[in-house]
């Protein structure tokens, strides 16, 4: 069962991937909770479902319309059956401006970590949290 979850949840994680670098913020946003808590890479903090998609279209038309993000998972653990918490490491390419007061360590290289949680809701996974850290080495 335990490789099923995980599967699973690496699926998820791949879809984000590729909705990123789709630039398709309602794909992206899909999994994510109708309550969740989102942290961007500035440290501003949002709530719900819709304004995370609202964020992701806005910076997907802006600062980051075209980048491409590699995410790499570094860690998936489940403390209990219907949690589980994925652990990633983030590099995006490719953007052609930056959000204000985020200076990349090496030039067009943004290296992320980034913090998911879900949690197992009426047979599928929702993304609760959404943590992004900005890392000033590469």
């Amino acid at each position: 069962m335990d490789n099923n979850r995980e599967q699973t949840l690496k699926k998820l994680i791949e879809k984000q991937e590729i909705a990123w670098n789709q630039g398709n913020a309602k794909l992206f946003s899909e999994d994510f909770d109708l309550e969740g808590t989102f942290t961007n890479i500035r440290g501003e903090t949002y709530f719900g479902h819709t304004v995370f998609e609202i964020v992701h279209e806005r910076i997907f038309n802006t600062f980051f319309k075209g980048s491409q993000a590699k995410m790499e998972i570094i860690r998936l653990h489940f403390p209990g059956n219907q949690v589980a918490i994925a652990d990633l490491d983030v590099h995006l390419t490719n953007f052609p401006a930056l959000p204000p007061n985020i200076n990349p360590p090496a030039p067009n290289v943004i290296h992320t970590h980034l913090l998911e949680v879900f949690v197992l809701k009426e047979n599928a996974w929702k993304m609760v949290v959404y943590h992004n850290v900005d890392v000033k080495f590469t």
